[in-house]
C-alpha cells in the first residue's frame, strides 16, 4: 500500500501579505502535512486487515475517567519535548503524568534547500481524520497568520487518508479503544493528541481503572488457541514489570499501534508477538538487557466494572 503526501498550496490571495524587504518568504506559503517522524513506513504484513485510526465508541457515554480522579493539574518546569503541554492526573497517592500536543502552535521547520531553520506554524485540522499541517510564516503579520490558521484548521488531504501524525502510542490507543467501547469518556487524559510520560506510572493506572482477567506466557504457541474476552486489552509485560506494549481485542481481531505509526488491525497475534514477545522475536544478537525489554508475560485486562458501573 502506498500513499503520496500531496503538498497543498493555499490560493486564497487575501490571506497573505507581500514579504518584507530583505526576506525570502514566498507570497503564498506552501502548506504541508506535518509528519512528526519522517522515517515512518507503512507495515506491509500481508495479514493486515485494515490501516488507520478508527473510532470504537458512538459518542454516548455512561461515565468518565475524570469522575474518578481527585484533580488534574498542569506541570511547570517539566523537561518538555516539542511544544507539548504537561499535566498530571491524580487519584489518592497515585499520579499519571501525560503530555498533550496543542491544536496549534508556532514552531520551526528545517529548510533543507536553504540549510537553515525557519519559523513555522503547525495546525491540527478539525476535519476527520484530523491531519496536522505546517506552513512557514516568516514575513507574515498577525492578521495574515490568523487567517492562515483558520484556513489550515479546515483543510483535508484527500490523498493521505491515514492519520500519521497524532501523538498517541500503542498503550494510550488501546486504552482509549477499551474505554470508548464501554462508553467511558477518556478526555482530556487520553486523546489522539496525548501520551503518557512515565512508564512506571502506568501500573498504578491499570490497577485502578482495569481488572486483570488472565495472565499467560508471552509465547504465540501458548496463545494461538486461546479465547480472549471480547473488548479487552492485552498488555505485554517486560522483566521490569513494565507495560511495553498494548493491544485492543474485539470481535476476533487485534488492534495494535507501533509508536506514532498508523494503527493496524490483524486477525492473529503472531506478527505482534514477533515484534514484542521474547520467545517469538525475530530480533537476533540481543544482549541480556535487550531481551529483558521484550515481553515475557501477557496480561489480559477488562474495565473495572466495580468502579465504573
Amino acid at each position: 500500500m502506498k500513499f503520496r503526501f500531496r503538498l497543498i498550496t493555499c490560493l486564497l490571495c487575501s490571506l497573505f501579505v507581500l514579504p518584507h524587504k530583505g526576506l525570502s518568504q514566498e507570497p503564498f506559503p506552501r502548506i504541508e502535512i506535518a509528519v512528526i517522524n519522517r522515517e515512518m513506513r507503512i507495515n506491509t504484513d500481508k495479514d493486515i486487515l485494515r490501516y488507520g485510526v478508527q473510532s470504537f465508541g458512538n459518542g454516548v457515554y455512561r461515565d468518565s475517567l475524570v469522575n474518578h480522579l481527585d484533580t488534574i493539574r498542569p506541570v511547570e518546569n517539566y523537561e518538555n519535548r516539542y511544544e507539548n503541554h504537561i499535566y498530571q492526573a491524580i487519584w489518592g497517592s497515585d499520579t499519571l503524568t501525560y503530555r498533550v500536543r496543542p491544536a496549534q502552535f508556532r514552531t520551526h521547520t528545517f529548510d533543507y534547500e536553504a540549510k537553515k531553520k525557519r519559523e513555522a506554524l503547525e495546525v491540527e485540522s478539525q476535519i476527520p481524520p484530523f491531519h496536522r499541517f505546517t506552513a512557514v510564516i516568516e514575513g507574515l503579520d498577525d492578521a495574515a497568520i490568523a487567517a492562515l490558521t483558520d484556513s489550515m484548521s479546515r483543510m483535508k488531504a484527500d490523498d493521505a487518508p491515514l492519520l500519521f501524525n497524532n501523538c498517541q502510542t500503542c498503550i494510550f490507543y488501546a486504552l482509549e479503544a477499551l474505554f470508548e467501547t464501554h462508553q467511558i469518556c477518556t478526555a482530556p487524559i487520553i486523546t489522539r493528541n496525548s501520551n503518557f510520560e512515565e512508564m512506571r506510572e502506568l501500573n498504578a493506572f491499570f490497577d485502578r481503572f482495569l481488572t486483570v482477567n488472565t495472565i499467560y506466557p508471552c509465547r504465540f504457541k501458548d496463545l494461538k488457541d486461546k479465547t480472549f474476552p471480547n473488548n479487552s486489552l492485552l498488555a505485554f509485560i517486560d522483566d521490569n514489570g513494565l507495560i511495553m506494549h498494548a493491544v485492543f481485542y474485539r470481535d476476533g481481531t487485534f488492534h495494535s499501534k507501533n509508536g506514532m505509526h498508523p494503527p493496524i488491525e490483524v486477525p492473529s497475534l503472531k506478527s505482534i508477538m514477533q515484534a514484542y514477545g521474547r520467545w517469538d522475536s525475530k530480533k537476533s544478537g540481543l544482549s541480556k538487557e535487550g531481551k529483558a525489554m521484550l515481553a515475557h508475560e501477557l496480561m489480559v485486562y477488562t474495565v473495572n466494572e466495580d468502579l465504573f458501573f
